[in-house]
């Protein structure tokens, strides 16, 4: 009868060691996932940050031999060029303008951009605008 209680005993601490064997993985299963789980963040968010650096959030555009820093994006308006060049130019629309532009994306690397007209902007472009009178 003592040896039952004996061998009862050590089943029952094996089973508690294998319980407890248990409990630890799982926990140290938890921690991994959560590591994991980190890394992942870090690396989204290091693509992101290398998509940034590779297209910057502005380019420059020279405006009659003035650089200017503008928002990336597809166009730019006359409007805006014209703004930038002579910034009452919303105060006075009346006033006309010709703009052109060279070093402008490989479609059309230079042109002429019309009231009410735009065009692809592109790091480095340089416009030249001129006043050429009342409308």
């Amino acid at each position: 009868m003592i040896d039952d209680d004996a061998e009862d005993g050590a089943e029952r601490k094996e089973l508690e060691d294998v319980e407890r064997l248990l409990k630890d993985a799982a926990r140290e299963g938890e921690i991994a996932k959560e590591a994991v789980e980190k890394q992942a963040e870090d690396l989204v968010e290091a693509e992101h940050e290398l998509e940034a650096l590779r297209h910057p959030p502005t380019v420059t555009i020279i405006v009659d031999g003035t650089p200017h820093q503008v928002r990336r994006r597809e166009h730019i308006t006359y409007a805006e060029v014209v703004t930038l060049a002579y910034p009452d130019y919303p105060q006075h629309p009346e006033i006309t303008y010709s703009v052109t532009y060279t070093k402008g994306p490989v479609e059309k690397p230079e042109g002429i951009l019309s009231p009410g007209g735009s065009v692809k902007v592109k790091e480095g472009m340089v416009f030249r605008v001129n006043r050429t009178g009342q409308s």
